[in-house]
């Protein structure tokens, strides 16, 4: 029987409602025209530009834990745009055990595996099929899906799916393997621009591994201009 699996806990909580400040702080960059701070750790949105309208709208939509201040950001806060890689190093860090699992298992059976984080705070683990992995019509904050035999780089479908996944308001998009991980996030909302230059890998991207190239150097150049990010690294796990 293939694993099927839906995790809720304090970590994936907090993980969900990170995603939920990081939402809610593009909504009020959105209505201000200012680029707001954000503090993880207490779920706190830094916006001179604020009003009581904004402070219900992001309680009725998003999370009654977020608060708005107006008033300078505190030291520990981080502009918005600093924020999503910063996500990245926390999602990393808070499900390394369930990550060094999955992995393992990927490997040991040679299927790939999901996870998706939905924005109520449920991980969501499915076993897929030796060579794909099937993205669900859900909105989540976070897509990631393992490859077997230590392969991180993504193939066109997969970079089909990123697109279709931030287009939906994903943050980030994740290749994870027993040699490295792929990680593909937005820095702001997705624009034209960033949904042009993620075709433009999609077309490309099969024919560049045909070459030898520095995968790092071809992704930033292919998306140069654009709010979407690329880190491939060594697993930080211990895998």
């Amino acid at each position: 029987m293939k694993w099927q699996e839906v995790i809720r806990n304090s970590r994936t909580e907090g993980l969900a409602e990170k995603c939920m400040l990081i939402l809610a702080s593009e909504d009020v960059a959105e209505e201000t025209g200012v680029q707001p701070h954000l503090d993880f750790s207490s779920l706190t949105i830094y916006s001179e530009s604020s009003d009581s309208y904004l402070e219900d709208y992001v309680a009725q939509n998003y999370s009654e834990n977020i608060k708005i201040l107006s008033e300078p950001p505190d030291s520990g806060s981080l502009p918005l745009e600093s924020s999503y890689s910063e996500y990245l190093n926390m999602v990393l860090r808070e499900l390394a055990d369930l990550l060094i699992q999955v992995v393992k298992r990927t490997d040991s059976i040679d299927t790939e595996h999901a996870l998706f984080l939905t924005k109520e705070g449920d991980l969501i683990v499915l076993e897929g099929e030796r060579q794909k992995v099937v993205l669900p019509e859900l909105k989540t904050c976070l897509f990631l899906h393992t490859h077997p035999n230590g392969v991180c780089l993504p193939s066109k479908r997969d970079i089909q799916s990123a697109s279709s996944f931030f287009m939906n308001g994903g943050i980030l998009f994740l290749i994870l393997s027993s040699r490295c991980f792929f990680s593909m996030y937005r820095s702001s909302l997705i624009n034209e621009n960033d949904v042009y230059a993620l075709k433009r890998l999609e077309n490309e991207v099969e024919k560049a591994y045909l070459k030898s190239f520095n995968p790092i150097e071809y992704f930033n150049e292919s998306l140069k201009g654009s709010n979407i990010k690329v880190r491939i690294l060594p697993p930080p796990f211990g895998i």
